[in-house]
């Protein structure tokens, strides 16, 4: 799972994503004007141990960390992202979803 931002005319709106490691398909997502809740915030890190995740958090600028996120992110991005001008959040909603 992590989070990238995308450029909208007015700033940018987040893509947060989790997908399988297996199949590396996208299982979850959301895409919101807001951050929202960071991965390392402690209410977060509750609510996944509580559901029995394992947690692993990437070293600071690595994105070697998280090499399988790292590069269906920037697939999603030459692929989509920088081909379009968005405007609105509901510009990229009906793009991506």
């Amino acid at each position: 799972a992590d989070i990238t931002y995308i450029r909208i005319q007015t700033g940018f709106v987040y893509l947060a994503a989790i997908l399988d490691a297996y199949s590396r398909r996208a299982i979850g997502y959301t895409i919101s004007a807001s951050q929202g809740v960071q991965y390392a915030s402690k209410k977060y890190v509750e609510e996944l141990k509580n559901h029995g995740f394992e947690i692993s958090m990437s070293r600071k600028g690595n994105p070697y960390d998280n090499a399988t996120m790292e590069s269906f992110f920037k697939t999603l991005k030459y692929k989509e992202m920088y081909l379009c001008e968005y405007k609105t959040l509901a510009d990229v909603m009906n793009r991506l979803i």
